[in-house]
């Protein structure tokens, strides 16, 4: 099963997958919505776990797909 992580980041969020595979980063005002939808289009045929996690490192919100 797969996790990713939609994390703030600088100026936007990121979702991060796994090592070796590229970040992606969404900036602007619905930027949190924007990367939380890309990650669940990831695990779209796969299922597995986004989870989004605040500055502080915990964990807001599993959605399991």
């Amino acid at each position: 099963m797969r996790t990713i992580l939609v994390r703030p980041h600088k100026a936007g969020w990121q979702v991060f997958e796994a090592p070796g595979v590229g970040a992606f980063y969404v900036v602007g005002p619905k930027a949190k919505e924007y990367a939380i939808g890309y990650a669940r289009e990831r695990l779209k045929w796969s299922g597995g776990d986004v989870r989004v996690v605040d500055g502080a490192g915990n964990i807001e919100e599993t959605i399991t797909k």
